[in-house]
């Protein structure tokens, strides 16, 4: 979870639009009314984020469904807070309200950072703290201009860390504490980090959104010797390039998670299918991270491997969430001072 606070400023009198119930530490957000001045606030601030180009990520000051508010001017309490926001007397004067934000109302992007330094003086360039909701992860809280992770983050930009991502593993290691030890080894010269930060569902299901199916190929091997170029596994499995998961989506028959779904995991150049992203337009294209949903017709992951070895080659796939718009949110890398 993510706790922030920020400035709301509406007119003397206007209603918020935005329906709230009785949480255990705060009111929590049941829904937002169309038009009113909550989701006005939402849509402004998303547009000018959008606009700029910067992540639509779990930190933008808005309010959503679910976000706990812990206080508003400074009143805490479920009594305090209602009288403060139905206040017809504001004057103008603005209302900051601090918010708790869950993982849980949000899709997850997750990627893998693999860090190699070339002695042990140097610095990986950031700066990190115990997250204190409980997690045992680790906040980045800064970084910095030059150091490993700068160079990652210029290297690859889509998969640049920024701050306030979460660190959840180094080196398969979990717990913050022992991740803190494993970064502070000198003899430990090449990590590999897993990081997630939270998507803003909205924002995620723009594009194609969840339900879109698109068939790709057939891609006719000229040779039996021709590879296609295709690497599929398990979303959570390795490599995770930026994935975006919809942690509590159940879509399959058997109540299986998305996260336990079959994706395409590397399109590598030189081969079939990338010959194939050549030559059509972006929308067609067979993108990493997207779900695949059926091999020539056949919808059975067991199957695929077979099916996948044919002369001919059909893809059903369901492109990755939000896929036009947090490719783009996530191109500019956060920098900022740090030790």
């Amino acid at each position: 979870e993510w706790t922030f606070t920020f400035n709301l400023h509406p007119a003397a009198g206007e209603p918020l639009g935005v329906q709230l119930r009785p949480a255990p530490h705060g009111l929590q957000i049941h829904s937002i009314s169309e038009g009113g001045f909550i989701d006005r606030h939402n849509r402004a601030v998303i547009a000018s984020v959008a606009d700029a180009g910067g992540p639509v990520v779990w930190t933008v000051p808005t309010l959503e469904v679910g976000d706990v508010l812990l206080s508003v001017n400074s009143i805490d309490g479920h009594h305090g807070m209602t009288q403060a926001l139905s206040s017809s007397d504001w004057d103008g004067c603005p209302l900051q309200v601090k918010v708790q934000r869950r993982l849980k109302h949000m899709f997850v992007w997750i990627t893998e950072v693999d860090l190699l330094r070339t002695s042990p003086e140097d610095r990986w360039g950031c700066m990190l703290v115990a997250a204190k909701d409980g997690s045992d992860t680790l906040e980045v809280l800064s970084l910095s201009s030059e150091g490993i992770l700068a160079r990652w983050n210029a290297q690859n930009p889509r998969l640049a860390v920024s701050r306030q991502d979460r660190i959840v593993a180094v080196d398969g290691q979990l717990g913050s504490k022992k991740m803190l030890d494993k970064l502070r080894t000198a003899q430990c010269m090449a990590i590999k980090v897993h990081v997630v930060r939270g998507i803003r569902r909205a924002e995620a299901s723009l594009g194609h959104g969840q339900q879109a199916e698109i068939e790709h190929g057939p891609f006719r091997r000229r040779r039996e010797d021709q590879r296609l170029g295709l690497r599929m596994g398990e979303v959570l499995q390795s490599p995770l390039r930026g994935a975006v998961v919809d942690i509590d989506d159940r879509s399959g028959s058997d109540g299986s998670r998305a996260g336990d779904c079959i994706v395409v995991k590397e399109v590598l150049a030189g081969y079939l299918v990338h010959e194939w992203n050549q030559t059509v337009p972006a929308a067609d294209q067979v993108l990493e991270g997207a779900r695949v949903l059926a091999v020539n017709g056949v919808d059975d992951p067991r199957q695929f491997a077979a099916e996948l070895r044919r002369r001919s080659v059909t893809l059903r796939l369901q492109p990755p969430l939000g896929f036009e718009r947090c490719s783009r949110s996530l191109d500019e890398p956060a920098a900022t001072a740090a030790g």
